[in-house]
């Protein structure tokens, strides 16, 4: 059986969110994790996936087949990135469900209460200022799942995992502010 590169890292985000909504929604810690169990969550988080996209480069490498890493098409046209363009094409559904999802969606809830916590330096506002993209990122996951045309697995789970974020997030709001 052969595994290509995108059924690896398929496997390796669901990985992650299974780890990550074990430790974070299901909270078998919650508040008392100890550092030791922090530097166990980071190694966890890191460490297996590395070590299985390596593990899988080594047999494909052994194998004797060429890797590709990046597939870039050259048409001899300049990049040029509209910023504009691409939030209202998210917002209208228009790009891909994993770039919605993984992009807009998990890493822009991370980067936007990370820039809370750092520049007010208090958690209950990182929450508060990341609300209002993840509102943002629900109407343009839910717009790519809706246009998405592959399995049907996945537009639900991305709706599923959405909404888990956002109820999460002003629970654990509400909960740090009383």
């Amino acid at each position: 059986m052969e595994i290509s590169q995108k059924k690896m890292i398929a496997g390796i985000g669901i990985y992650e969110v299974l780890l990550v909504t074990f430790v974070f929604i299901f909270e078998p810690y919650g508040r008392r994790m100890s550092s030791s169990e922090w530097t166990n969550f980071w190694t966890w988080f890191f460490v297996v996936p590395i070590a299985a996209i390596l593990i899988f480069y080594l047999f494909i490498w052994g194998s004797g087949k060429n890797i590709k890493l990046i597939k870039i098409k050259n048409k001899n046209k300049k990049f040029k990135f509209d910023l504009k363009r691409t939030m209202v094409d998210f917002y209208n559904g228009k790009l891909s469900l994993a770039l919605s999802f993984w992009a807009f969606g998990f890493l822009g809830s991370v980067i936007m209460g990370a820039i809370g916590v750092i520049i007010f330096q208090s958690i209950v506002i990182g929450r508060l200022i990341a609300i209002p993209w993840q509102l943002y990122a629900l109407i343009g996951i839910w717009s790519s799942a809706d246009n998405y045309k592959g399995l049907k697995v996945f537009p639900i789970l991305a709706k599923i995992f959405i909404v888990i974020w956002i109820i999460n997030n002003v629970g654990k709001l509400i909960y740090s502010i009383s």
